[in-house]
């Protein structure tokens, strides 16, 4: 029992134990994966002087909660706590609930990305290269750049309301006599493959009218640039609870307890058929295959900055614009009853050591009031749409070419979901960072989020070059280092591209 006691502790942590999202500051705020960086400012294609860049395996990784923190976790495995011990962790843990928990969850891949920048030649006169009779050097100036990108993508959320839990745990001896509200109870996942074509360009704004002839003179203070993504995505796995709504009212003498129940779950999963019980079965000589597209579906990102002075620039993008419409292979359970079980006891519950026959039954009974008979109509599920806003105070300087480049960029982004799936959440996160570029050969960068699915991260990233190849990692491990009580997740980034 203490064993079991112990897991059911574990899987309460766990179940809200997680990490910043959102958006991943090694490639939004570095200046070596640009084409990576589109993915959440498609605006940002086509910064720097490359004209042919290629991705090879980049991938990110990221869980994300807001509960617990990594200092409870740790406690729970290094110390040898007795049995009531650990009824008392989760009675404590039970009271510290939110109203809603959630984890997140959401692991990219990118096999592989190219962008192909168009220029035009410019000339200018320019000291570096002077001569008798003052020859213009030429400058390559951007046209435009495209992109073409291929993303393996899993994302996630699951929810768990705080009477939920304390149901579960403590049965309805606690709610004698109320009506007590479920809140919200389920979750949504999804694998998708994204075939993705991307496109950025500078605007043209006129330059500067200065003196009595209104001549046109000097560098243009305002520069604008625009961006975008078409995504082509293929449906692979998903599931998705559309509606959760109910209510348990308990007799004041526990001799009955009722559920209003609402609720309807969509998945699209590997299957070959339904058995004579309406159960999914896979066939045993030629089960259904995990790479089979269940669904198809568009999105778009759409996005644009404005650059001052070379020094101040805002970015404001709208992520995910779509949806995915899965018609293979789906599933949907739909439950719109009011029931009532009578001579339900009192101590109900799993925290109660009421494990016995009767028990059993009635987790039985409700299993099979809550698991009806599947239907197969096709579903849609939308996309995890998100708006970013990122504000950027940079300090130029010039390598060994004369080029201008970002030496110092200080960096503040707010994102804000407009729906409560995978990524997207509509608890706001706010991202300061730091990038340091030594004449672009090396990145240092920090970052510390706020919000999202977590309450704090700190991120630390490196990206380096070496001619044409440039690598990169970054990761928020810096948080547990700094406050364990803080850690409230953990990610991970790889990059890894050639560029000239």
């Amino acid at each position: 029992m203490l064993r079991f006691k112990s897991f059911i502790l574990l899987y309460i942590c766990l179940y809200s134990f997680g990490a910043r999202a959102q958006n991943n500051p090694a490639v939004t705020y570095g200046s070596h994966f640009n084409l990576q960086g589109a993915r959440y400012l498609p605006s940002k294609l086509g910064e720097g002087y490359e004209r042919v860049t290629i991705n090879l395996g980049n991938t990110y990784a990221w869980f994300g909660n807001n509960l617990t923190n990594a200092a409870e976790i740790e406690e729970l495995f290094t110390s040898n706590l007795t049995s009531e011990q650990v009824n008392q962790r989760i009675e404590d843990k039970l009271g510290e609930l939110n109203r809603v928990n959630r984890v997140g969850f959401g692991f990219y891949v990118q096999p592989v990305g190219v962008a192909i920048k168009f220029v035009k030649q410019k000339h200018r006169y320019s000291m570096r290269n002077p001569t008798e009779l003052c020859q213009p050097e030429d400058i390559n100036q951007e046209r435009f750049t495209v992109s073409f990108d291929v993303n393996e993508r899993v994302e996630g959320n699951l929810f768990l309301s705080k009477n939920i839990a304390q149901f579960a745990w403590k049965g309805n001896k606690q709610f004698a006599g109320q009506t007590v509200d479920l809140g919200n109870f389920g979750g949504n996942g999804f694998w998708q493959r994204e075939f993705a074509i991307g496109f950025a360009a500078p605007i043209p704004i006129r330059k500067q009218k200065i003196g009595f002839n209104k001549k046109k003179l000097g560098p243009k203070p305002i520069k604008l640039r625009v961006g975008g993504r078409i995504k082509v995505i293929q449906g692979m796995f998903a599931f998705r609870t559309s509606r959760f709504s109910g209510n348990i009212t308990t007799a004041a003498d526990g001799s009955s307890i009722g559920f209003d129940v609402d609720y309807r779950l969509n998945a699209a999963v590997p299957y070959d058929r339904l058995n004579a019980n309406n159960e999914p079965v896979l066939d045993a000589n030629d089960p259904a295959s995990p790479l089979t597209v269940r669904g198809r579906g568009l999105g778009i990102d759409v996005g644009a900055t404005v650059t001052l002075d070379e020094k101040i620039s805002l970015s404001a993008s709208l992520l995910d614009i779509g949806l995915v419409r899965y018609s293979n292979q789906v599933l949907n359970y739909s439950v719109q009853d009011n029931f009532t079980f009578e001579g339900i006891p009192f101590t109900l519950g799993l925290g109660n050591n009421n494990l016995g026959d009767s028990t059993q039954s009635f987790v039985d009974s409700l299993t099979t009031r809550f698991t009806p008979n599947p239907s197969q109509e096709a579903f849609n599920v939308p996309l995890p749409m998100r708006v970013a806003l990122q504000f950027a105070y940079r300090i130029p300087a010039r390598d060994w070419k004369g080029r201008v480049f970002d030496l110092h960029q200080f960096f503040a982004t707010y994102t804000q979901g407009i729906t409560e799936l995978g990524t997207a959440t509509l608890r706001p996160s706010v991202q300061l960072g730091y990038n340091l570029n030594l004449f672009t050969i090396a990145n240092f960068g920090l970052a510390t989020s706020f919000g999202g699915h977590n309450a704090f991260a700190m991120t630390g990233y490196f990206s380096l070059r070496a001619g044409p190849i440039r690598i990169g990692v970054g990761s928020n491990a810096l948080t547990y280092l700094v406050s364990k009580e803080n850690t409230t997740g953990a990610d991970i980034a790889f990059n890894f591209g050639i560029a000239w």
